[in-house]
């Protein structure tokens, strides 16, 4: 890579779409953190059209557009996502790129609803691998196991290289995908540098939640969990740094009685997350 670096030939890397869907998360906050660095070193292809990642918006030099507003609208994500995903599959199969990245295991190009792409790749293949949650728990995803297992060992197997976030999520997929472990690179997440900035406790005494409440992150059972603490007059509370509440979640936290004291609060800057952390 230093030597085409010197030719004056940058190497040109397509990234998936996957983590821009959804306004937050952290997988796309770690990708746009890797892309701000890498920016002058490389050519960065997305494969992403429209996207209301807050994120993304971030990065000036990607300028990915909403899906004609920034609004949104009943079937918006749907839709999004339909034309984020053809998009990403022509880029994907034409080859015009150095290197594919593939930044997180999704069924999306690896077999399902017949969008088996990854045989159409020619070039370098590259992917990586956060955690192995569905092979530990695989009671838990019942509905979505066999569809994610399936596109995670043609992940695995199918690329000509894994980068994993820990020694131990390493160990794990040698545990459940048995490869080379020459194949697995280790680089831990890192940050920029910390905001000192700290904001003043709105909120008193509480317990803090960062991220989607999908059922993937485990939130009602985690809710469940710390139902008890919360309403043992201690004047705790919940905060979630996320979207707001759908009328499901509001109906189920009401139902465990603890409406009043969780808070959701979303767009947050880094000054204000690290004065909650």
């Amino acid at each position: 890579m230093d030597q085409m670096i010197k030719d004056h030939h940058k190497i040109k890397v397509l990234y998936d779409y996957l983590p821009f869907v959804g306004s937050y998360g952290g997988v796309p906050r770690y990708l746009c953190e890797i892309l701000m660095e890498v920016k002058d070193k490389i050519e960065i292809e997305m494969s992403v059209l429209y996207s209301d990642n807050e994120y993304a918006k971030q990065l000036p030099f990607l300028k990915i557009p909403h899906l004609f507003t920034k609004n949104k609208f009943k079937g918006k994500s749907r839709l999004e996502g339909i034309i984020n995903l053809i998009y990403s599959s022509q880029k994907i199969v034409r080859n015009n790129y150095d290197i594919f990245h593939a930044t997180c295991s999704n069924a999306y190009m690896l077999g399902y609803s017949n969008a088996s792409y990854l045989k159409h790749i020619k070039k370098p293949f590259v992917a990586t691998i956060h955690d192995m949650i569905y092979e530990n728990a695989p009671s838990e995803y019942k509905e979505t196991y066999a569809i994610h297992i399936e596109s995670k060992k043609k992940l695995i197997y199918g690329s000509d290289h894994i980068i994993t976030v820990s020694e131990n999520t390493k160990k794990e997929i040698l545990k459940f995908y048995p490869i080379n472990p020459d194949k697995i690179t280790v680089i831990h997440h890192g940050a920029p540098t910390v905001s000192q900035v700290k904001l003043q406790n709105e909120f008193g005494k509480y317990i803090l939640f960062v991220g989607r409440r999908s059922p993937y992150k485990n939130f009602p059972f985690f809710t469940e969990s710390i139902a008890p603490l919360l309403l043992d007059g201690n004047q705790l509370k919940l905060v979630c740094v996320s979207p707001s509440f759908t009328k499901e979640e509001e109906k189920f936290l009401m139902k465990l009685g603890i409406r009043n004291q969780v808070i959701t609060i979303g767009g947050v800057s880094d000054d204000m997350l690290n004065s909650l952390y």
